[in-house]
């Protein structure tokens, strides 16, 4: 049986890995954590309280930093719009702008307008 410093290393490098294929645009869905706590033989719940207790963020705080992180590189790296954008982060326009705009503090746009001087 796993420890609960393992199951948390296995899923936060199941967690990097959809990050890589999703920033790569080889992915357009959702991450599955139900699907990753049957990999990990693992009940949601139990895989939930472990990746707190070990980490002190819960699954969709990790989550929504690595999005974050990676919304970031893209608006400031790509020329793409930033519809496109969101689409590939498997968000449609409104629902990503909101989404940026509680963690960064600014829209999308603003962030690139500021910081591609």
């Amino acid at each position: 049986m796993l420890g609960e410093k393992e199951i948390t290393s296995l899923y936060i490098a199941r967690l990097d890995q959809y990050m890589v294929e999703l920033k790569n645009g080889l992915l357009h869905s959702d991450f599955q954590f139900n699907a990753v706590a049957r990999a990990l033989k693992v009940e949601p719940e139990i895989l939930s309280e472990t990746i707190l207790k070990i980490t002190g963020e819960t699954p969709g705080q990790l989550y929504e930093e690595r999005i974050l992180k990676i919304s970031k590189e893209l608006l400031l790296n790509s020329n793409d719009p930033i519809a496109d954008i969101a689409g590939m982060l498997a968000y449609d326009l409104p629902n990503f702008t909101r989404f940026f705009k509680s963690y960064a503090g600014i829209s999308p746009q603003q962030f690139r307008d500021l910081n591609r001087m």
